[in-house]
């Protein structure tokens, strides 16, 4: 038996398309292009290690060397992102940026701020970018991501450009310009502007997990025997997958 009759009604289409019921119109991504800056399999390093690396780069680099702070945030069960960048020389912050994303999730945020980070880069004859989403990163040096392709192809392109270099910054750490790009970005998410434009990809496919989740808690909650507990435990023999409820 099939709960509320989800695999007969079940519209065809994408996995996304299912899973939303076609209702949601969102940025669509294009097929990937040729291009990858990083090996294939790359292996990140610990946290731990990453940010001793990074807090000896910081500390040997010459004072005109002008490194750039990227962040982006969002508040939980909120639709609006942030994104910020703080730039600083010679132990001062030169410039700080923001802004408000409409319906995005954080990793919309991250790459907008890195790929203005990496556009700013192109006035400085040396420049270090900091970025802490590992995810934003890769994006960035393959090219590609499904979600916020046009930030994401931005931000590859200025990887390209001589004397830039970005490092992975584990968040909180302590680091003046980390926490004050993290602030910026906080924020901008409470700012009163009201961005336009469709959803992104990552924010359509993580609010179609949301509903989805609801609904199965709502038929949980109603159709529950007694002997289980409130919420549905994927240890007790059945899926959350609408299709095969049981």
């Amino acid at each position: 038996m099939h709960a509320l009759g989800w695999k007969n009604a079940a519209p065809k289409g994408t996995n996304l398309q299912r899973l939303w019921g076609g209702a949601l119109e969102v940025q669509r991504p294009a097929l990937p292009l040729p291009h990858q800056l990083v090996p294939a399999g790359l292996q990140w390093p610990s946290k731990e290690s990453q940010l001793r690396a990074v807090k000896e780069l910081l500390a040997g680099l010459p004072p005109s060397v002008t490194i750039l702070y990227a962040d982006g945030s969002k508040t939980r069960g909120s639709e609006p992102a942030g994104w910020a960048l703080s730039a600083w020389r010679n132990g001062r912050e030169t410039e700080a940026l923001s802004g408000k994303l409409g319906r995005a999730e954080v990793f919309d945020a991250e790459v907008v701020a890195l790929a203005v980070a990496l556009r700013l880069a192109k006035a400085e004859r040396e420049a270090l970018a900091l970025s802490d989403s590992q995810a934003a990163i890769s994006a960035a040096a393959k090219g590609f991501s499904p979600s916020s392709q046009p930030a994401v192809r931005r931000a590859f392109d200025g990887l390209r450009q001589p004397g830039v270099k970005l490092e992975w910054y584990p968040a909180h750490a302590g680091v003046q310009g980390n926490e004050r790009a993290d602030q910026l970005a906080k924020l901008a998410t409470a700012s009163e502007t009201e961005p336009r434009g469709l959803p992104t990809y990552a924010y359509a496919k993580a609010a179609a997990k949301r509903r989805h989740e609801k609904r199965v808690q709502e038929w949980w909650t109603a159709s529950r025997p007694r002997r289980y507990g409130s919420s549905p435990s994927r240890g007790q023999g059945w899926s959350t997958n609408p299709t095969s409820v049981r």
